[in-house]
């Protein structure tokens, strides 16, 4: 892997609104490689969370996503 040593800042095709306008969601990742940023297109404000945590929301969110799979195949049947 190679380690962060710049910021990279990459446009994403997730939107958001914003100010009373739909804008990209732009996605910042800052040395020393443990935090991501998120900021909508054309804004200064730039929210960052620790990675670990976005790795964290992510598991949650796929066990919920899975349960409520397995809850509605059983209601299914």
């Amino acid at each position: 892997m190679t380690p962060v040593k710049r910021r990279v800042v990459r446009e994403t095709a997730a939107l958001v609104r914003d100010r009373h306008k739909i804008r990209p969601v732009v996605l910042i990742l800052a040395p020393p490689g443990d935090r991501i940023g998120f900021r909508a297109k054309g804004t200064r404000k730039t929210y960052f969370l620790p990675i670990h945590q976005c790795y964290i929301l992510a598991v949650q969110a796929h066990a919920d996503a899975m349960r409520a799979a397995r809850k509605s195949h059983k209601r299914s049947r």
